[in-house]
This record gives structure tokens, sequence and C-alpha cells, in this order.
């Protein structure tokens, strides 16, 4: 079984508040998720459900979108920051 836990982490500032918190998005390779952990409390506070064998994370520029290559299922899910909803998957072509 592979890793939980994939080496790769990214923060992202939320938008908002000036108390906004950063976030880590965490692929969980073997659960095929990714798990939002808030910076500040050191907890999981939401957990994506993306495709097979997540394996790395991009931000967008503004922070609003998350971006997870999805090895196992050669593609590629947006998770929109605001409320941690995946709102589309693009075809990532083979490997």
């Amino acid at each position: 079984m592979r890793t939980a836990l994939t080496l790769l982490v990214l923060c992202v500032f939320c938008a908002g508040t000036a108390s906004a918190q950063p976030y880590a998005y965490v692929t969980n390779n073997g659960s095929d998720n990714v798990s939002v952990i808030g910076i500040s409390t050191n907890t999981v506070v939401a957990t994506v459900a993306v495709g097979s064998e997540p394996s790395g994370v991009a931000v967008s520029p503004d922070g609003k979108f998350v971006y997870v290559t999805n090895a196992g299922a050669d593609n590629i899910s947006v998770i929109q920051t605001s409320d941690n909803t995946v709102i589309g998957t693009w075809d990532g072509g083979d490997n």
C-alpha cells in the first residue's frame, strides 16, 4: 500500500477577512482524497474526494483554486478553496 500522505504540501492563504487562516492541502494517495489542514490549529478541517492516486498540488495565484494531479486517473481535479468542493476535472493525458 502506498504512503497515506505525499510529501508535497502547499499552503493557500484564503482571501476574505483579516482573520482568515492559511491552509495546507495534502494529497492522501492511498485514500484518493485531499486533506485540508488549518495551519494555525494543526487540524484537518475538510477532506475532499478527488481522483485515483492524487500526487501533486498547485495553487492558483489568487488562492481561489487548488489543482490536484491524479496519477491513477490521468486527470486533474480543481478544488474551489472558498468551500473546498471539486468544481471540475480535466483530462491530463497519460502519466
